[in-house]
């Protein structure tokens, strides 16, 4: 081969290279660029937590499209409550419902919210149970007693959820304010 198709051939690989690279750094952007979650003046909570191991978590129909499924995380301002679901592609329905998240493993079962720490205490539990998991996930260290070991808890910062939760082996650390994913 001539010295002139080589660069011909090296000069279109890196173009064509580039193009890829540049491509998937905007169609990844909206990936990336994700709402934190947050307690509207509604009591209704919109936006999205992180997990490495599920992905996103959404609060909030809003945040897509309540079109197909009609759903929403609240926290209730006079009871401190949280109530409703939240959804995952990864692992389905998360319930935030006092019903749901009854027999919790140890501690506070009601995910609530504590005026006088700032924090929440308390289980939602990822329904379908899939995989073995029994789809429990801890928002407080409170809750079992293992805040000596592993000092986790979800809080809020103004109307901005702050924190990690827990969710066992499969849904792993879930992060309340996510820069990106």
């Amino acid at each position: 081969m001539k010295k002139t198709n080589l660069k011909i051939i090296g000069v279109s690989v890196a173009v064509f290279v580039s193009a890829v690279l540049i491509f998937n750094g905007l169609n990844f952007s909206g990936l990336i660029n994700k709402t934190d979650v947050k307690a509207a003046a509604t009591d209704n909570v919109a936006g999205y937590a992180w997990s490495e191991n599920i992905g996103w978590l959404s609060f909030n129909c809003a945040n897509t499209s309540c079109a197909t499924s009609n759903y929403g995380v609240n926290l209730n301002l006079g009871t401190w409550n949280l109530s409703g679901y939240a959804w995952s592609e990864n692992i389905g329905w998360v319930s935030f419902n006092a019903v749901d998240v009854a027999g919790c493993p140890a501690g506070t079962c009601q995910p609530r919210y504590n005026s006088g720490t700032g924090e929440f205490l308390g289980w939602a539990k990822a329904l379908a149970n899939g995989g073995g998991w029994d789809g429990w996930i801890s928002l407080n260290c409170l809750n079992s007693g293992v805040c000596a070991t592993s000092n986790y808890k979800v809080s809020l910062s103004g109307n901005n959820f702050i924190g990690y939760a827990w969710g066992g082996d499969v849904a792993g650390w879930i992060k309340f304010n996510p820069a990106f994913g």
